[in-house]
């Protein structure tokens, strides 16, 4: 179930939740997709941040207005589910070009990036997937500062399909070499892997 809230009730109960955030604890803003409210969603890093508590998003780089939150956000997660754009665009409605323009400038100009890959099988988990992943990645993985991470698909999520009333039509397994194969080729180009 879903409620709706005010920017000002959040961070209330952010801040009530304050003496809990050690060891550089926070809040994660995710979804869904988080930047589908971006105005408000930029009024409560902002408060969050004046408040002197970690934010973090997690976020897929297609709205373009998600830009605008780099200077409120302390940790940027961020998918990158295919490189190629009519793919990417069949599979999940939009092109893969605003989400590689999201990359491009939040790559270059936030300190704390993490760029994750979720694996699903017929979809991007092919041998030639991995090669041209870490080909596309490579430019955006300059940073010191960036990381990447390979998920490998789950169902986890089916349950909330059956509660929408919605039929779940990902099928197939995900090979079990997959994901080693995908993490071996962005640490042959030299970017940072790691997992959580």
């Amino acid at each position: 179930s879903c409620r709706e809230a005010e920017v000002e009730d959040i961070l209330s109960d952010c801040l009530g939740c304050a003496p809990m955030f050690f060891d550089g604890g926070g809040v994660t803003l995710t979804g869904g997709e988080v930047c589908m409210q971006i105005d408000a969603v930029r009024d409560l890093l902002e408060k969050l941040g004046q408040n002197g508590i970690h934010r973090a998003i997690e976020t897929n780089g297609s709205i373009p207005r998600a830009r605008e939150l780099i200077p409120f956000v302390d940790e940027w997660i961020m998918d990158f589910k295919h490189y190629d754009d009519s793919k990417h665009r069949k599979w999940l409605g939009v092109g893969s070009s605003p989400v590689l323009e999201t990359l491009k400038k939040v790559t270059s100009e936030h300190p704390d990036v993490l760029i994750r890959i979720p694996l699903m099988p017929g979809f991007n988990d092919s041998e030639a997937d991995a090669a041209t992943f870490a080909d596309t990645l490579a430019v955006y993985a300059a940073k010191s500062s960036v990381r990447m991470e390979v998920l490998p698909y789950h169902e986890f999520g089916k349950a909330k399909w059956a509660q929408c009333g919605m039929p779940y039509t990902m099928q197939g397994r995900l090979a079990p070499e997959a994901r080693g194969r995908l993490e071996a080729a962005l640490k042959e180009k030299g970017i940072r892997v790691v997992r959580t």
